[in-house]
């Protein structure tokens, strides 16, 4: 054998061997593909096994089959044609007779009202009475802008009102004196307040009852108390020691009618005299 011969011979097994190779390498591909495949196929099956069961139990129902169609159980009692026809007559009359009985209740009924005629008949008993008055209790004298909150005095001494100054209260608001009436009540409300305050002193309300002097007959006077309003007419003005003070509050106090007096040092700058203003109170219509 020559070594061309050889050679060649060598060549056909390697060949033989790359082709053994390449049909190996498709076998095992196809192993793969099939192992996947099958893999897959039970993940799906496993995964929607509801899905999958549903529909086959759906597709095996026979009894809905048969029941599809209702002609066909008559059928079987009777194959004649008028049976059929006088049984779809009496379905009919039943569809019939429940659309009739519910006509009336679902057709003919007046959905809504139309918005203009609710709110036209409504409004009439809706009450739009806002309290728009402030929360504290406070004195009003429109003519001067006054505006000051109220508080009780804490002492409930009647000698302690001719003789004390209350510096301590009057620092808070203007004060209204703990034995008389509250406004509104029959009697006779007081409510006092500085006039004019040393400069060493601070006090905000200090000049409270700055005006005092310059209120006249028939001039307003508002309290607000409780949330309540309550407005007052001017009917006097009268100027007293501070022992005579009670002079004129039992004057008004003893009436009927309800009646608020004002009370400020006098004149204005000293604590000499007292000026009481006293009003009636008026109706609110």
């Amino acid at each position: 054998m020559n070594y061309l011969t050889v050679d060649y011979l060598e060549e056909l097994t390697s060949n033989k061997r790359e082709k053994n190779k390449i049909v190996s390498f498709f076998h095992e591909i196809k192993i793969f593909a099939l192992i996947f495949g099958f893999a897959f196929f039970g993940i799906t099956i496993f995964t929607n096994a509801n899905v999958f069961m549903a529909s086959l139990t759906e597709t095996l129902n026979l009894d809905a089959w048969s029941s599809g169609f209702d002609a066909k159980s008559l059928l079987h009692q009777d194959n004649s044609i008028s049976s059929i026809m006088d049984n779809q007559a009496a379905k009919d009359a039943q569809v019939n007779a429940i659309i009739a009985q519910y006509s009336g209740v679902i057709y003919d009924q007046e959905l809504a009202k139309d918005p203009n005629q609710v709110l036209s008949e409504n409004l009439k008993s809706y009450q739009f009475n806002f309290n728009t008055l402030p929360p504290s209790n406070r004195l009003i004298v429109p003519k001067f802008d006054v505006n000051d909150p109220i508080i009780v005095s804490t002492d409930t001494n009647m000698n302690d009102f001719i003789y004390k100054n209350y510096n301590e209260d009057l620092k808070k608001w203007v004060v209204k004196y703990p034995t008389t009436p509250a406004p509104g009540e029959s009697g006779n409300t007081l409510i006092f307040g500085h006039t004019s305050q040393e400069w060493r002193k601070q006090n905000q309300y200090g000049m409270a009852f700055a005006h005092i002097a310059q209120i006249e007959k028939g001039d307003k006077i508002e309290v607000v108390w409780n949330g309540n309003l309550y407005q007052y007419k001017v009917v006097d003005i009268q100027v007293q020691y501070p022992d005579k003070v009670h002079v004129t509050y039992d004057q008004y106090a003893n009436k009927d009618k309800n009646y608020l007096t004002l009370m400020g040092c006098y004149p204005i700058g000293t604590s000499k005299q007292r000026m009481l203003i006293v009003a009636e109170q008026v109706s609110t219509d």
